[in-house]
């Protein structure tokens, strides 16, 4: 039994050191932000508790074991109220900025003097033992309502935060923190020992209260592996905001209540051509807002009093508040001349992708979609304002002749080369669609049949004597002219007369033009 007793209580003074080294690896691998620094600080507590129970375990007399009875408040007063405040700041509960939270730093102190006066009132002539512990004097009620109170409360918040929380990352982190805060339960229920920490019990059935700190020890270690393995992104952390407003490319400002400059993007610097330093300076004596012509939403003209540089901008502005009081505010800018000429460029891009859409892919003239589109246009043109407008529908004589003798490679290098033979046969405004096949429109806005039937007439002219394609081949044309009357209703009434007459025009011998008349 004496044996055990000493390897309990080593293992006190062991979890002391492992705990502190426990504390510092926290430290060292997370973002040191204030969650972090507060668990190191439990953990800290917590292995000053272990030294100082191992010290008085093993006093060599019963002077020594006073001195460190006396001293050993200042490892347990510490741990539960750290504990609940850890948990706080590992879900961002809205009670950390509290007011009240502030005065609970006070209970510790005060339990430090409690406990002394309490030794001092009802020390037990036995030096391991305390007055508190085995219900004696005031302390004892106290001390269990602050062991047990904080730290459950601690546990409360860190579960309602895992079950709501959507990131899994944070889920599994904060699971592990509450299976590592409930280890020291697992030596209590062993031998009902005094807990280091958040315990309802006393400790007076606990023949070797130091086993508690092997649960002590199990707990630091399972909180400090979900601390750092499962770390959770937090805006809070030092450097990360840093990190963030270096990582953007628009200009930005973080301005106080006052209007001073707490924080700025690169971005901002490179933006104004700066190579001074701005942090600390009133907003106003780095910048001003100068006039603007052109009523534009959000777009301002800013001048930097530095260096003068003048900059485009568009401009956002919010507010920074925690609980519903003003901190500061944010101050976002994007360079509106480099937005302009990316909005230019993209209004270029989108203009060819249209234009590269009406086209047809071989002969380069307009497709038959754009067609219709132009002819609808007509169309209303025509019921509105009575704008005459002709169209001339042709088709190559015998084309099927030349794919089969020639080939289709040949067949469309014939038809690349007629259609630009239209091409520069028209008259400026005229537009030349592929119909289909071997088949071409021409739309003569403007224009009645007599002057469709001319152009007509000046296609039929310049095939004479002209080759077309790869092997020089010489081709004929049939032409239907019909000019838009008021009885099209559709662009396929109008077309269906024009094909109507193209018809006829083979009927006749083909290689000629024929109007569709109307009536």
């Amino acid at each position: 039994m004496e044996g055990m007793r000493l390897l309990v209580w080593a293992s006190s003074g062991a979890g002391a050191v492992v705990s502190a080294l426990l504390a510092f690896w926290v430290l060292s691998q997370g973002p040191r932000n204030r969650a972090t620094r507060l668990f190191a600080l439990t953990v800290l507590t917590i292995s000053l508790w272990g030294f100082l129970e191992f010290e008085l375990r093993t006093a060599p007399d019963l002077a020594a074991a006073r001195f460190w009875s006396t001293l050993l408040p200042l490892g347990w007063a510490w741990p539960p109220l750290l504990f609940f405040l850890f948990a706080l700041e590992m879900t961002h509960h809205p009670w950390r900025h509290r007011r009240w939270i502030q005065l609970l730093w006070g209970l510790p102190p005060v339990f430090i003097v409690l406990a002394f006066i309490n030794d001092l009132l009802y020390r037990d002539p036995r030096p391991m033992w305390w007055g508190w512990a085995v219900n004696e004097g005031p302390l004892w009620p106290l001390a269990t309502l602050y062991f047990g109170l904080l730290p459950l409360v601690g546990l409360w918040v860190l579960f309602r935060k895992a079950r709501t929380s959507p990131s899994p990352e944070q889920r599994r982190q904060l699971w592990i923190i509450m299976a590592g805060a409930l280890m020291p339960y697992i030596p209590a229920l062993l031998i009902n020992g005094l807990l280091p920490i958040f315990t309802l019990t006393t400790g007076t059935m606990a023949p070797i209260p130091g086993m508690a700190f092997v649960g002590a020890f199990l707990m630091s270690l399972v909180i400090a592996v979900g601390v750092v393995r499962y770390q959770v992104f937090r805006p809070d952390s030092p450097g990360v905001l840093e990190a963030v407003f270096a990582s953007v490319e628009e200009g930005i400002l973080l301005l106080d209540r006052r209007g001073t400059v707490r924080l700025y993007s690169p971005a901002l610097l490179a933006m104004f051509r700066l190579d001074e330093e701005v942090l600390g300076l009133p907003f106003h004596e780095i910048f001003l807002y100068e006039h603007l012509p052109l009523d534009i939403p959000d777009m301002r003209v800013v001048r930097c009093l530095l260096n003068g540089e003048r900059r485009v901008v568009l401009e956002r502005r919010s507010t920074v508040k925690i609980d519903h009081r003003f901190l500061g505010e944010v101050v976002l800018w994007v360079n509106a001349e480099a937005a302009m000429d990316a909005a230019r460029e993209l209004q270029k891009g989108l203009e060819q992708f249209r234009e590269a859409a009406m086209l047809d892919p071989l002969t380069g003239v307009y497709n038959r979609r754009h067609m219709e589109d132009r002819l609808h246009e007509a169309l209303a043109h025509h019921a509105r304002y009575r704008i005459p407008a002709t169209l001339l529908l042709l088709d190559l004589d015998r084309f099927k002749d030349v794919n089969d003798q020639n080939g289709h490679r040949v067949g469309d290098s014939v038809l690349v080369d007629f259609a630009r033979f239209l091409q520069e046969t028209v008259r400026r405004g005229d537009l030349v669609f592929r119909y289909g096949g071997d088949e071409f429109c021409i739309l003569l806005p403007n224009t009645h049949e007599a002057g469709g039937l001319r152009l007509a007439q000046r296609i039929l002219e310049g095939l004479k004597g002209r080759t077309f394609g790869e092997t020089a081949l010489p081709l004929q044309v049939s032409i239907g002219v019909a000019e838009l009357i008021p009885t099209d209703h559709t662009p396929q009434h109008w077309l269906e007369r024009a094909d109507r007459a193209l018809y006829l025009a083979k009927q006749k011998g083909r290689g000629q033009a024929v109007c569709a008349r109307m009536g």
